[in-house]
């Protein structure tokens, strides 16, 4: 520390940003240890493009916890889902392909929640790339939107779980060969980066709804964060249930 003329102590830049070092190790400590299985994003998320610092919804001006926020009414219009379209229980995962915590969820808890609730819930997906760490998951989100366009979104969104380590995009277009999709569309859509715009949409759909990391699901519009057990989505869908069935016009 410095004293300026004034007497006053200061901290020097570096010692500035040693602090700010140490209190990004603080934090991952403590989302680490606090067993939520999600990946994070610190400090803020880097906007996808250079369009997105002009646009809302960046991570400093939004709610950041569900007890902020309350419900959110999260827009499913055009998105790809499962389930009875009138379902009274509509879950809405944002999600990131290359994330650990995403695949762990979706091997151990995904397949018995849609066995479970198989007829009384809806299920949609949003992309939720988080590019600053997972940087192949932008393209898969991409190649997931365009197997959409062949009606194959959910076989490949499975390939792409089950297959998390190699999402190079030659390999993305070898596994819609593979869902027999037409190859020439399918390469055609994902080196022309036409879907770039609806993954960038779901993006800063998620921030403004108060999403930080992956997976983060919407029940209902009552937030729920990280890989959680089987346990915990029953007893928001449930009481999701419940409250549907005991008002009808919600």
């Amino acid at each position: 520390m410095n004293r300026d003329p004034s007497g006053a102590m200061t901290f020097t830049t570096k010692k500035i940003y040693v602090y700010l070092a140490l209190c990004v190790v603080l934090a991952l400590i403590i989302g680490f240890g606090s067993g939520v299985g999600a990946a994070i994003i610190f400090l803020g998320a880097a906007p996808a493009t250079r369009e997105a610092s002009s646009r809302p919804g960046t991570a400093s001006d939004v709610p950041t916890t569900p007890q902020q926020m309350g419900l959110v009414q999260v827009a499913t219009e055009g998105r790809p889902y499962q389930g009875p379209e009138d379902a009274a229980v509509t879950l809405v995962e944002f999600t990131d392909y290359e994330c650990p915590f995403c695949a762990q969820y979706f091997q151990l808890t995904y397949p018995n929640l849609l066995a479970k609730y198989e007829g009384k819930l809806r299920y949609v997906i949003r992309n939720f790339p988080v590019n600053s760490i997972h940087p192949r998951a932008q393209k898969a989100a991409e190649a997931a939107e365009c197997a959409d366009d062949q009606g194959k979104f959910w076989e490949y969104h499975d390939i792409l779980f089950q297959r998390q380590t190699a999402l190079e995009v030659e390999s993305l277009k070898r596994y819609a060969a593979e869902l027999g999709l037409d190859a020439e569309a399918f390469d055609r859509c994902v080196d022309s980066g036409e879907k770039a715009a609806v993954v960038f949409r779901d993006l800063q759909d998620g921030l403004n709804y108060g999403v930080r990391g992956t997976p983060t699901f919407f029940i209902n519009g009552r937030m729920l964060v990280g890989a959680q057990p089987l346990a915990v989505f029953e007893s928001y869908i449930d009481a999701a249930q419940a409250a549907a069935e005991a008002d009808p016009e919600r």
